[in-house]
Parts: structure tokens; C-alpha cells; sequence
């Protein structure tokens, strides 16, 4: 694999723009014996995503926030160190692990290897390379260091403010959206009970979901998170 991160470093640099970076990876992706790339950024203000994953996997961790209980994402944040993976890694977790990876093995990721680095004001971004097999027979002998900054590089060129073809992983139910602008307005989980006819307890649950999708630890920190990704008013 350090011959992959190596030409990735190479590609970074003969590349003018993303669009002829791209294509690199996808390549340098099947030359190394992996099937697809994916780029995720999770930062404080944005969340971008990057990947040739099929179009309807995409649709789906869109419309599901997977990011949220993605078990390669946790394992990410935990361990802040490239790592390889399957889905037979977890199949001791919750059901939600075991139904991730059912429903991912349908779109022919079933396993691979993830670089993660954490990014400023605690973000993370991570590069993949998946496979369609069980399991990766890869060698894990890489030097994290080389690891980490080959991902910067890759992060701060796909990284681009306000690009239209970012991929924003983040879809609120109307309800959520309702909680998160009254709360943004400063109103309390019971006061926009009262408002929007719901019962408290609803309303404490739209706003646990919005907190999860938006990778946010409190109310208020989600309420942020969705004003800057202009997800409420």
C-alpha cells in the first residue's frame, strides 16, 4: 500500500484540477487491487464526500446518513490510524453494524482499507479503497506518517468551499428541520412541542436524530451545524 499512497502523491502533483485528479485515483484504486475510492470529510462546518462507489450506494448513505452509525467511520474516529476491515470484522456488533453491511455487500463493498486524519477544529477526513471480496489480503506495513500526509494532500485538494458537485451527506426530515430552526431561534424542546403540536418525547427524538446527522454532541452545537451547512433558514 505504500506504493499506492506514494502514486497518489504523484498524482496530486501532476494533476491541475480535480477532475484530472479523479481519474488517477480510480485507476490507482483497481491497480492495487481494489474495486472502488471514497473520500469523506467530516469537519465542523462542512460535510464532503468523493467517490466512484456505485451511484445508488451513494443515494442511499445519502438519504440514510449512514455516516452517522458507519462502523468504518467509528472505527476511524477511534483509532485515528490506517487500518483494514470487513464486514466479518464486526459481525459481533449490533444489528445496526450487521444491517450496514448487509446492505453495502447488495452495492459489492464487503471490505478494505481506510486512512483517517483528523482535521482542524475536531474533524476528520478519511480516504478508503474498497473491495468486493471478503477480505483484503493487503499488508498493513505502512508508515502512518507517509499515510497521514498523503491524505492531507489528497483533503486539502478535494477540499474546495462551495463546490456544487460536493456531495453533502447530510438529509433532515422535515420535522428535524422544524425543531432545529425553532431551536436556533432560541426556543425551548417544550416550547416547540407546544408549537408544532408535538409531543415532547417527539419532539426529544427528532432532535436526537438531527444531532446524530449532523455529528453534533449537543442541541445547540447541531443548530450550528445546520445553519452553516444551510439546512435551516
Amino acid at each position: 500500500m505504500t506504493r499506492l499512497l506514494q502514486a497518489l502523491n504523484d498524482a496530486l502533483e501532476a494533476a491541475e484540477t480535480n477532475s484530472d485528479f479523479e481519474p488517477f485515483l480510480a485507476a490507482l484504486t483497481r491497480e492495487s487491487g481494489f474495486d472502488f475510492y471514497a473520500y469523506l470529510g467530516l469537519g465542523s462546518r462542512k460535510i464532503f464526500a468523493r467517490s466512484n462507489y456505485p451511484d445508488a450506494w451513494q443515494s442511499d448513505y445519502l438519504a440514510n446518513s449512514y455516516f452517522s452509525i458507519d462502523p468504518v467511520v467509528n472505527t476511524a474516529r477511534r483509532t485515528m490510524r490506517p487500518f483494514r476491515w470487513s464486514a466479518s470484522n464486526y459481525q459481533d456488533q449490533d444489528q445496526w453494524a450487521r444491517d450496514f453491511f448487509s446492505r453495502a455487500a447488495a452495492f459489492d463493498i464487503r471490505s478494505g482499507l481506510s486512512f483517517p486524519i483528523s482535521i482542524g477544529f475536531g474533524g476528520m477526513a478519511m480516504l478508503t479503497v474498497a473491495s468486493r471480496h471478503d477480505a483484503s489480503m493487503i499488508s498493513l506495513e505502512i508508515d502512518p506518517v507517509f499515510a497521514a500526509a498523503t491524505v492531507g494532500h489528497i483533503h486539502a485538494r478535494l477540499r474546495v468551499r462551495g463546490r456544487a458537485n460536493g456531495k453533502m451527506l447530510v438529509k433532515l426530515k422535515p420535522q428535524e428541520v422544524a425543531c432545529l430552526t425553532w431551536y436556533a431561534q432560541g426556543k425551548s424542546l417544550r416550547d416547540i412541542a407546544i408549537i408544532e403540536g408535538m409531543k415532547y418525547s417527539n419532539v426529544c427524538f427528532h432532535m436526537s436524530n438531527a444531532r446524530k446527522k449532523l455529528d453534533a454532541g449537543t442541541s445547540a452545537q447541531a443548530a450550528v451545524n445546520a445553519t452553516r451547512l444551510k439546512l435551516i433558514p
